[in-house]
């Protein structure tokens, strides 16, 4: 059956993976300093420590619910958490609307990093022409869409989904069916790209066909290799 619907990763596909973890702490220190006031550094150095204890949480409750649901009201509860920490450490009492300023940190952030792949939003257009499409990321659909919207091509996806929209975590061929299930597409009208040949493994259960972004085609496994997304307009 021809492909008709495309689902990109974002961190390893769309966006460099190093980039965007370098990127992100500052953007959020400048942020929250403008609407909290106090050091941007400070608040930078805050935000880095958190976050990686935020990441910590995340993959613990990932593993935790396996396919089960709970990953929408887990996303948006730590967020919250996630500023709570930011602002014990830096020594500044939280706002109230706490909730709204997570997400509005996350959504600045996002729509200020610079970290797009060489190319990315060129192919990201000219697949367009050819397939619908949708993120398939384990990053928020809060954060993609404030990405997207930077690189310039999120009027381009139809969804933009994340374990949240769909309260499904990207942990197994579930988080897979899930997205084609809201998306109403076929498995075999589909194909999906990632960096991780694991994950490859879960979509390639679901029925998806697997493309690997891989600069060694040695570790693409079951799955076709890459080099880029302009790769995909002679492949699909």
């Amino acid at each position: 059956m021809t492909v008709t619907a495309l689902f990109l990763d974002s961190a390893g596909v769309l966006f460099d993976k190093d980039k965007l973890m370098a990127e992100w702490p500052p953007r959020i220190g400048e942020f929250l300093a403008q609407q909290l006031g106090g050091d941007t550094a400070a608040w930078t150095q805050a935000n880095a420590v958190a976050q990686r204890e935020a990441w910590r949480r995340y993959e613990q409750r990932m593993k935790k619910d396996g396919s089960r649901s709970g990953a929408r009201a887990f996303i948006a509860q730590d967020r919250v958490r996630w500023l709570l920490d930011v602002c014990d450490a830096v020594g500044i009492t939280p706002p109230a609307d706490a909730a709204v300023l997570a997400e509005d940190s996350a959504r600045s952030a996002g729509s200020r990093v610079d970290a797009a792949l060489p190319g990315a939003a060129d192919a990201v257009r000219a697949l367009r022409a050819r397939l619908t499409l949708f993120t398939s990321s384990s990053q928020p659909s809060l954060e993609l869409t404030a990405q997207l919207r930077a690189l310039g091509v999120r009027e381009l996806f139809d969804r933009t989904y994340g374990p949240d929209l769909v309260d499904r975590w990207k942990s197994g061929p579930h988080y897979y069916e899930a997205i084609l299930r809201d998306a109403i597409v076929r498995p075999e009208a589909a194909a999906t790209v990632d960096d991780s040949p694991e994950r490859l493994d879960w979509a390639k259960k679901a029925g998806l066909r697997t493309f690997v972004m891989t600069a060694d085609p040695n570790r693409a496994g079951r799955h076709e290799a890459i080099g880029s997304l302009a790769d995909l307009l002679t492949r699909l």
